[in-house]
């Protein structure tokens, strides 16, 4: 009995679908097989790599999110191709968070790259992930309540960075990010900012998910900051900080009295956690603050 995951998405939704994979193994018995392009600069465990055949149409069911009955039916099936991210049983799921997480690792070559530039900087580095893509750039408040994938606006992000460089100005920032590294030369020529110089060898599904860099080993370069500037909505931001390496505080801004060109940064620790909990977090209304936030650290590496 098997569970097939393709490339259906994203790398971080991928690695929601592999919770669910992981339970439905739990409770069923069926093996995991992954058909993912990142799977030449990833290794993880206890799944194999490969496509589905013709076989695997037989006795089938094609799944995206599960309710209590679907998943209590999967007994019946012995090919089970997974497009969904949330299921049933959320105990079993916070079960295998940690699971799944100790089962993924990026290959030696890629660990080599990241400890070799975080090595040249040798600061205090804040990471920032910026989500555009398919993300909609926000002119407005209105815009974050009629879109839950709203992305942060550029004025935004420079009065980010200028709030965190007036606190820390030691600290310099790893930027990661989808699209191509000319579409943030406003920080780049601003800022003490960063980028891996690790191309992406990947044909992505759209400009949603493209990227200059290679996404695999910014996420892991990410994840080693313990402080990130994070893109509300985005599985991405979700895995660096709450999943990967030693779980980071999140860093968003939020309007000011109900005013779009005021703002000011919210901080928050969630420790380790699945997507929902970022996803539910109200960051435009948080009554947190970076008033304690700690000063940020050199990146962690050690992990890896």
């Amino acid at each position: 009995m098997k569970v097939y995951i393709n490339d259906f998405t994203g790398l971080c939704n991928k690695f929601e679908a592999l919770i669910l994979a992981f339970s439905i193994r739990e409770y069923f018995g069926h093996e995991i097989w992954l058909d993912w392009p990142e799977l030449d600069s990833l290794n993880i465990a206890s799944t194999r790599r490969g496509r589905r055949g013709i076989l695997s149409k037989l006795n089938s069911i094609k799944m995206r999110d599960c309710d209590f009955t679907t998943f209590s039916s999967l007994y019946k099936y012995r090919n089970i191709h997974l497009r969904g991210l949330r299921g049933a049983h959320p105990e079993s799921l916070d079960r295998q968070l940690p699971k799944v997480i100790d089962c993924i690792r990026i290959k030696p070559d890629l660990i080599f790259a990241i400890k070799k530039f975080y090595s040249e900087i040798n600061k205090p580095v804040i990471g920032v992930h910026i989500r555009r893509g398919d993300f909609v750039t926000a002119s407005s408040l209105s815009d974050f309540d009629e879109n839950s994938h709203s992305a942060i606006p550029d004025s935004w992000l420079v009065k980010s960075f200028e709030l965190l460089c007036a606190k820390f100005p030691d600290a310099n920032f790893y930027l990661s990010f989808t699209g191509k590294s000319s579409d943030y030369k406003f920080l780049l020529d601003k800022f003490p900012c960063h980028t891996l110089d690790i191309k992406s060898p990947y044909g992505y599904k759209g400009p949603g998910h493209s990227s200059d860099i290679h996404p695999v080993a910014d996420l892991f370069a990410l994840a080693c900051c313990d402080t990130i500037i994070g893109s509300p909505g985005s599985s991405f931001s979700h895995w660096a900080a709450n999943c990967l390496g030693n779980q980071s505080t999140i860093v968003t801004p939020k309007p000011v009295n109900g005013s779009f060109e005021n703002i000011a940064l919210t901080a928050r620790k969630f420790g380790l956690c699945r997507m929902h909990v970022w996803g539910s977090y109200d960051w435009l209304h948080s009554a947190d603050s970076i008033d304690e936030l700690p000063h940020p650290g050199f990146p962690s590496v050690d992990w890896l």
